[in-house]
């Protein structure tokens, strides 16, 4: 049965994906908690460990536990890389902090906010409750703040707005080390492919701009009206697919 939370493991190399919600207790398969992940950690004996996410988040609590075993493994001798591959959302952003390596997809986005919850009770009650909050978000900018640039006050605004980064902005302000790359061979394939695509197309412009010469007739008895010629196609329609090209 194939799992949104998985993992396999190969020649010292051990990777985890986390694909789904992140909760204490998981009802279904694409659910992760803190146990389940710390179970597979301990199972293996990898010094290499790659967690692969893609997750709108869940609870803090977990996400820390996992945050710290993730550290902890990396403490006793393995190479930690994360590796957004979609959405790192809310609390799957705190676990991929974990990482020595923290590596974003192109088109991946990270999303980072105040922690919040739900609450119920008298004003000492919901004093009480916004306490707790203030602490809990203090731990989680403890982890942003360790693994980025940022200051406590750019955290902060960031954290206030509810922000979605992508991965040019966190390689900048260090919350990512870095783009995951694309090798030689893909660049290569996908450069043969956008060629060939515009190479049809701008063939397609030029045929359809040729004109029509019409048949060799009496002029004197015949009115050649103007939409009975076609009229050649802009040569800038040629320059701007030579230039998606990169001719």
């Amino acid at each position: 049965m194939n799992r949104y939370f998985a993992s396999s493991e190969n020649d010292g190399m051990l990777e985890v994906y986390i694909f789904g919600d992140i909760v204490s207790y998981p009802w279904s398969e694409t659910d992760v908690s803190a146990y389940s992940l710390v179970k597979i950690l301990k199972e293996s004996d990898a010094k290499k460990v790659i967690v692969k996410i893609n997750s709108y988040g869940g609870e803090v609590a977990e996400a820390l536990a996992i945050y710290n075993e993730l550290k902890d493994k990396q403490r006793n001798g393995a190479e930690i890389t994360t590796m957004n591959m979609g959405f790192a959302c809310s609390a799957a952003s705190v676990i991929f902090c974990a990482g020595q390596n923290r590596l974003m997809a192109k088109n991946s986005l990270l999303m980072i906010h105040n922690p919040w919850i739900c609450a119920a009770g008298n004003a000492n009650d919901l004093r009480k409750e916004a306490e707790t909050l203030d602490k809990i978000t203090q731990s989680i900018k403890s982890v942003y703040l360790n693994s980025s640039s940022l200051t406590d006050e750019e955290l902060t605004l960031l954290l206030d707005d509810e922000s979605w980064i992508d991965s040019q902005d966190a390689v900048a302000n260090g919350l990512a080390t870095a783009e995951i790359q694309e090798s030689d061979e893909q660049n290569k394939a996908a450069a043969r492919v956008r060629h060939s695509v515009f190479d049809i197309i701008a063939k397609n412009i030029q045929s359809e701009s040729t004109p029509v010469v019409p048949e060799q007739r009496d002029r004197t008895k015949v009115n050649f009206a103007p939409e009975t010629m076609q009229v050649p196609a802009l040569s800038n329609f040629e320059k701007m697919f030579n230039k998606f090209k990169g001719e």
